[in-house]
């Protein structure tokens, strides 16, 4: 799982691995190696999940942002295409 830092403001801990919406449904694999942008509203991760946006069938890893504003989680790499046989 991944969680957004502690909210100065609010105190509230927020889980960002997971899927589009507001009450996403969390990851089902694992989710590594956040990194948040500088105004806090974006996160990218790492993820073998299956359930986090359409096209990710497999278990490998693969990159989602996640959008804190918006309420959208975005697979953000293809790594059927990046390790492509034959490439």
């Amino acid at each position: 799982m991944c969680f957004r830092d502690r909210d100065a403001k609010t105190g509230k801990v927020e889980r960002v691995s997971v899927a589009t919406g507001r009450s996403g449904a969390p990851a089902n694999g694992r989710s590594d190696d956040p990194s948040i942008s500088e105004d806090g509203t974006r996160i990218a991760f790492v993820s073998t999940a299956t359930n986090l946006a359409p096209g990710k069938k497999d278990g490998t890893k693969a990159v989602y942002v996640r959008d804190l504003k918006a309420g959208t989680t975005a697979l953000v790499s293809n790594t059927a295409k990046a390790y492509e046989v034959g490439s």
